[in-house]
């Protein structure tokens, strides 16, 4: 819809990137929260607080995935970053209230 408005179409893809990469920082480090039962909210929150690298985490999973030949290898190896940042980055962060989030 915002492609068709007329000078917000120039932001539109950069918009779609975003959320896209997004959302595969979030697809990604789910497993690792689903393992330790996180509460969805919870892995959101973390991920809020460290939003560069979580879109640096979902930017590489985006740019392996429209790779023509490299896509087949893009979803084990995103698992695989997924879990190294779920490490270094979500499970080693200051610790959040686990049952303000539902």
């Amino acid at each position: 819809v915002i492609g068709m408005v007329p000078v917000a179409n120039i932001l539109a893809p950069l918009v779609g990137l975003l959320w896209a990469m997004w959302c595969m920082s979030i697809q990604y480090s789910d497993y690792q929260a689903d393992n330790h039962q996180w509460p969805f909210g919870l892995l959101r929150a973390r991920l809020r607080k460290q939003v560069i690298s979580s879109w640096g985490l979902g930017g590489m999973v985006m740019g392996a995935s429209i790779v023509p030949l490299l896509n087949i290898f893009a979803m084990p190896a995103a698992v695989a970053a997924g879990t190294i940042f779920w490490l270094n980055e979500l499970e080693q962060s200051e610790p959040l209230d686990r049952d303000n989030y539902p």
